[in-house]
């Protein structure tokens, strides 16, 4: 992943033009933050049963275990993550929760939850805790996964309801 301060500079003119606003930014207290850019080549895609830890490959379906996916960006206590999936045709992922709010944006295919069908640029607003489940449509499913902070947790059926017991 590259990062960089402000927009690349497209000639040592606008090299000067950049590193002097940034000056000023800074000299009247303006935060100035990396941007950081990801490109396809990056990162490739990794299928889930050759990265996942074991105790979480126990609790994923057959399905989940053959999707792949890549990350975006890992995010971190400050910054958010976003992750992409791509799954099989009618994969099925378990009812499961994690600990953090987040957004799925679906990208190919179809996101099929309970009576919902979500169809490429529609999403879903899953509150942190709250348990879900879904299917990818016949021709598969290829998902964005975005969350305000980074959060690996993965809890299946039987660990959320003990958690809101």
């Amino acid at each position: 992943m590259e990062e960089v301060v402000g927009s690349s500079p497209i000639s040592s003119t606008a090299a000067t033009v950049e590193a002097t606003a940034l000056a000023r930014a800074r000299a009247v207290g303006c935060v100035v933050a990396k941007i950081q850019f990801f490109r396809g080549d990056d990162q490739p895609y990794h299928r889930s049963k050759d990265v996942v830890p074991s105790e979480l490959a126990a609790k994923l379906s057959g399905d989940e275990l053959e999707s792949r996916s890549r990350t975006h960006h890992p995010g971190s206590d400050e910054l958010p993550q976003l992750f992409e999936v791509v799954a099989i045709p009618d994969a099925v992922f378990h009812a499961h929760s994690h600990d953090v709010d987040e957004i799925i944006l679906v990208a190919d295919g179809e996101l099929r939850a309970g009576s919902q069908v979500l169809r490429p640029g529609e999403s879903m607003f899953i509150p942190g805790g709250t348990l879900y489940s879904f299917r990818a449509g016949p021709e598969g499913l290829r998902f964005f996964n975005f969350r305000p902070r980074a959060d690996h947790t993965h809890r299946n059926a039987a660990e959320t309801r003990a958690q809101h017991a």
